[in-house]
């Protein structure tokens, strides 16, 4: 199944990876909204660790993406539909608040922070 390589495909490896490496690096942090939306906060990149609670009372944990004044992206492990509204804390920012979805898609959504009566989330 497998064997030695010969000085051919060895040399060919090499000059591949040296190809790759001599690639410029990509920008993963840069964000780009391609909308005509000028009321759009700047977004930052992050990866916080932070609770949901549902109004039905149950919690699970996500992580929290791209955080901006107005809202953030949110991702999950195990397969959820989000009601619209949900109660979302976050302790280091910290953040806890209420937050509309916007949008959800194969384990991430998208929340909008709305003001909202305060509840125990239990932690």
């Amino acid at each position: 199944m497998f064997s030695k390589p010969t000085p051919k495909t060895a040399a060919a490896l090499t000059n591949r990876i040296g190809a790759i490496a001599a690639s410029p690096a990509l920008e993963a942090s840069v964000y780009c909204d391609a909308s005509d939306r000028k009321d759009r906060a700047a977004r930052a990149p992050a990866f916080k660790p932070a609770s949901v609670v549902l109004p039905a009372g149950e919690v699970f944990k996500v992580v929290m993406k791209n955080v901006s004044a107005n809202g953030a992206r949110i991702e999950f492990f195990r397969k959820h539909t989000l009601s619209k509204r949900l109660y979302l804390t976050e302790p280091s920012l910290p953040l806890s608040t209420w937050a509309e979805v916007i949008w959800q898609w194969d384990g991430a959504a998208g929340i909008k922070f709305i003001a909202g009566p305060a509840v125990s989330t239990g932690e």
